[in-house]
């Protein structure tokens, strides 16, 4: 079952970033880092100094990159084709090695 929040969050398309599944969270508590390494693990930190110089770093490469959480219907679909695309085609390699 989904469940409509009123959670804000932004997604962007970086071409040099495509594996990397690194994410800043932003509390009113402080922020974390979560750091990913192999994929699907991930490393978090509270470090302030580590946390402001990724937020930073992380500003500047949304400026390069494509949003797809607020843009056009018709990128976010190409986009997502793209993907599942690439999902297809692992999975018929995988099925046949």
């Amino acid at each position: 079952m989904h469940k409509n929040t009123d959670t804000n969050y932004e997604l962007f398309f970086n071409e040099l970033f495509v594996m990397d599944n690194s994410v800043l969270v932003r509390l009113e508590s402080g922020k974390i880092f979560f750091n990913s390494y192999a994929n699907f693990n991930y490393i978090p930190t509270r470090d302030e100094l580590f946390c402001n110089d990724v937020e930073n770093w992380l500003e500047n490469q949304m400026i390069k990159s494509v949003k797809l959480s607020k843009t056009r219907e018709k990128e976010r679909n190409q986009y997502f084709s793209s993907i599942q695309k690439e999902l297809d085609n692992l999975t018929e390699y995988i099925k046949v090695n």
